[in-house]
């Protein structure tokens, strides 16, 4: 039994991600010059947090992290230069 909610676990939190991810990637596609997003999640999950972020950055090469608080949960992934 354990084993078939693990799997049901581990294939949830690739969906959450991957949703989290498409919708990140579209606010990177319409942020302004100067423009900043704020990512935040109600999960300590680093599937749905750190994951996601670091993917979002791999997808470009002019955005930055300006501030991450980690342990308040609380992250502003950065702005557009």
């Amino acid at each position: 039994m354990g084993n078939v909610s693990n799997c049901l676990i581990d294939r949830v939190l690739t969906q959450r991600k991957s949703l989290q991810l498409r919708i990140l990637l579209r606010a990177m596609s319409i942020l302004t010059p100067g423009g900043r997003i704020v990512y935040s999640t109600c999960s300590v999950n680093p599937v749905e947090n750190d994951a996601v972020l670091a993917a979002a950055l791999n997808h470009s090469a002019d955005l930055r992290v300006s501030q991450f608080l980690i342990n308040k949960h609380q992250g502003d992934i950065g702005s557009r230069n």
